[in-house]
């Protein structure tokens, strides 16, 4: 008996042990400015990249858990700069381990990155900074140059920036936010946010954001906004010369357009206005929904009023078309099968001034509202 307790002691000891692993990698290598660094981290593990006024690269890498023995971490020369590599130097199938990698850089560096897990940091760094993990957060703040940076499951926030260049993800939200250039976030299911976005004068250019699966949440874009989404809402605060809007499931709102204005949503509400002077520019509506429409227009603007408000046999039937601008209206008595459902009709036309400008506005099973607000010309 006292044997079998001696056994079982050092079991749970050896146990302890190995889940207890710790290591550390230390190294520092000198380099030129401009250079490259190559990261390769087939482990995985969170980084943290960071530009310094050093002529080296350091790493410092912290390895834990029962595997951590098992990790053969590399950091070597090379004609382009540094190449720091890591690996499991056994094949064995599930591993318990972390790492962590924390690396300083010269401030104008490029970095190439491809990890498996992990979230990745990288600031104030200039160069071109390319990248991709399999899962994990991306942080990337103060770069100046390009950036191409992908993860296939994780959020992504770019911020205080002077980039072009691209940031996806699979799975995850993206945020833009304080970035000048042309910087284009994606994501397949999640919100697509730009904030505070610095453009030089007369080197912007629209923006363009397409996304399977997500809210776009655009705060201004001040050369255009062209813009959609397979299922989310989409919400432009602030556009000009022109927005353009869709989504096949979610509503549209555009709170400030100065310019023309284009939006379709197969399965939601849209909401519009028009701002800025309605003698300035090409001025045409066009606004299809499966919902209701609201669109706000200047009191002066000269147009041409055409809607069609259609519904369906199965339901409620007591739509409307109302305006502030004169408009006629047409009701149809009879049913009429189109795209395998029966529908009756409800049209508004009218001419306002003297037309110069289209504003076209088609719904089904949803209420028309056009407003008039007054004309606010700087």
């Amino acid at each position: 008996m006292l044997n079998m307790f001696r056994t079982m002691l050092v079991v749970v000891v050896a146990t302890v042990s190995l889940a207890s692993q710790e290591r550390t990698f230390k190294e520092e290598i000198k380099v030129s400015s401009g250079q490259t660094l190559d990261l390769r981290l087939e482990t995985g593990g969170s980084v943290r990249i960071v530009g310094s006024e050093e002529t080296s690269v350091s790493v410092v890498a912290l390895f834990m858990g029962a595997d951590a023995g098992d990790i053969l971490v590399k950091a070597t020369p090379t004609p382009d700069g540094v190449e720091i590599s890591s690996a499991y130097a056994s094949p064995r199938g599930n591993r318990s381990s972390s790492a962590e990698f924390d690396i300083r850089v010269p401030r104008r560096f490029n970095v190439r990155m491809q990890t498996k897990t992990g979230s990745v940091s990288v600031d104030d760094v200039e160069g071109t900074i390319t990248g991709r993990t399999m899962a994990g957060e991306l942080l990337l703040s103060s770069l100046r140059g390009s950036v191409s940076f992908s993860t296939m499951a994780g959020g992504i926030r770019l911020t205080n920036s002077e980039v072009e260049g691209t940031v996806s993800t699979m799975r995850g939200n993206v945020l833009i936010d304080d970035v000048a250039g042309d910087v284009k976030g994606s994501s397949m299911s999640g919100i697509v946010e730009y904030r505070n976005l610095r453009r030089a004068v007369g080197a912007a250019k629209e923006i363009r954001i397409s996304t399977m699966s997500g809210a776009i949440n655009l705060a201004d874009a001040m050369a255009g906004a062209n813009v959609s989404t397979m299922r989310g809402d989409v919400e432009i605060r602030s556009a000009k010369p022109f927005a353009k809007a869709s989504t096949m499931a979610g509503d549209i709102q555009l709170d400030a357009v100065d310019g023309w204005i284009e939006a379709r949503t197969m399965a939601g509400d849209i909401t519009a206005t028009m701002v800025g002077d309605p003698d300035s520019g090409d001025r045409h509506v066009k606004l299809s929904a499966w919902g209701d429409v609201v669109l706000s227009l200047p009191e002066s603007l000269d147009m041409r009023v055409a809607v069609t408000l259609a519904y369906t046999r199965n339901s409620p039937k007591n739509y409307s078309i109302q305006s502030d601008f004169p408009v006629q209206l047409r009701q149809t008595s009879e049913w009429r099968e189109v795209d395998e459902s029966m529908r009756r009709y409800i049209y508004g036309s009218g001419t306002v001034g003297n037309g110069t400008h289209l504003v076209e506005i088609e719904t089904v099973n949803g209420n028309v509202t056009i407003r008039r607000r007054p004309t606010i010309t700087p």
